[in-house]
């Protein structure tokens, strides 16, 4: 063989060794498989897809691109995560469910938005870790179990329009561990129900100013500034710690079950909506700041629980409506009184329970407040 067959023969092998490593390195390059069949990007495996398949995660992603899933309402099928994370560094959604019901499984997402369901999706998370604001709910989603951080910080607005999660649509959680960071835990315009679940927030809360921040938003008609009617909130269970306001309602909010403190603030706060209330503890440590706040056109209705307060424990103002056929009413302050109605309008009504104030007066009135106390109803006072 002459130099230069010899040449191109070896040139030939190598050309053969180095596309065949560049195959191999090819192939080390999937992120996801379907059965054995592997995908570069998750999307791929997304689009790829059919009813009832599993996808698996096979390596770390980042990306700055929005993973789309749009599968027709019949095409439902899980991402598993497994042991591999997904970063996002884009501007939108990390995820957006456009069509189809999903559950994705083991997540470790990071993202500065989190997820975005459509109207007429279906999502299941039943586990995993996300970290970011903005899970965003128009379809039906549920939330078995998972640890949900917030990261960012709307500090300082008075009214709160985004949070841990979003809901618009039908949103379940039935645990977790929910800490909002420096945000609010929970944006309701729709209806969600709580059954389980620990819900913190570390946003700062100034003595005096119950409107600081919010564990849970449930919106509603608020002096026509917020047209978001209809929003409803049911609680069976779960607990909402933090330093801020528990619950701020202006719709309809059903609480059967749970445990509700704030150490600076309110623990609920009823304006323009209608609370009904048959278990639950609520608390507030705050000197000076009521316990349970029922304002202007709002109603709220009571048969059963325990509202304990470093101040007010119930305070209608304003042409709030309290009515309590149960439940034991108890301030630990020497200077605040257990009950309160102040302003014209404002009617506070106790046919049951008990009320305790060890260190105070049973009620107090002003400017055409009314409370009334029925003889059936347990009072110790010191006044």
């Amino acid at each position: 063989m002459s130099r230069k067959k010899k040449w191109a023969a070896a040139l030939f092998v190598c050309l053969t060794l180095a596309m065949s490593a560049g195959t191999v390195s090819l192939a080390a390059k999937n992120v996801a498989k379907i059965g054995n069949k592997g995908y570069a990007t998750l999307q791929a495996a997304v689009d790829a897809v059919q009813k009832g398949q599993v996808i698996k995660v096979t390596g770390n992603i980042t990306t700055k691109d929005t993973l789309n899933i749009s599968k027709s309402a019949q095409n439902s099928f899980t991402i598993d995560f497994g042991s591999g994370s997904y970063k996002y560094k884009g501007s939108g959604y990390a995820i957006e469910l456009k069509q189809g019901r999903v559950t994705l499984k083991n997540a470790n997402l990071t993202a500065g938005k989190l997820i975005k369901t459509e109207k007429g999706t279906n999502l299941v998370i039943p586990n995993g870790t996300y970290k970011g604001i903005m899970l965003t709910n128009w379809g039906t989603t549920l939330i078995k179990s998972g640890t949900f951080k917030g990261t960012g910080s709307t500090e300082g607005d008075q009214v709160r329009e985004v949070g841990l999660l979003d809901n618009y649509g039908t949103m379940t959680i039935k645990g977790g561990t929910f800490s909002a960071g420096k945000n609010t835990a929970i944006e309701n315009r729709g209806t969600i129900t709580i059954s389980d679940g620990t819900f913190t927030s570390s946003l700062k809360a100034a003595s005096g100013t119950p409107m600081v921040g919010l564990l849970l938003d449930n919106r509603g008609k608020q002096g026509g500034a917020l047209a978001d009617e209809g929003a409803t909130a049911t609680i069976t269970g779960g607990t909402f710690t933090g330093n801020v306001t528990a619950v701020h309602n202006c719709g309809i909010l059903t609480v059967k079950a749970g445990r509700f403190t704030s150490n600076k603030s309110c623990t609920i706060i009823n304006a323009e909506g209608t609370i009904t209330v048959s278990g639950g503890s609520f608390k507030s440590k705050a000197k000076g700041i009521h316990a349970f706040w029922t304002q202007v056109t709002a109603k709220t209705f009571i048969s059963g629980g325990e509202v304990t307060s470093a101040g007010t424990a119930i305070d209608c103002l304003d042409g709030g409506i309290v009515k309590a056929t149960g439940g034991t009413f108890t301030s630990t302050s020497s200077e605040e009184p257990v009950l309160q109605a102040i302003g014209e309008g404002s009617e506070l009504l106790v046919t049951g329970g008990k009320i305790v104030g060890k260190e105070t007066y049973a009620y107090y009135v002003e400017d055409g407040g009314k409370v009334t106390i029925g003889s059936k109803v347990k009072v110790n006072t010191k006044y």
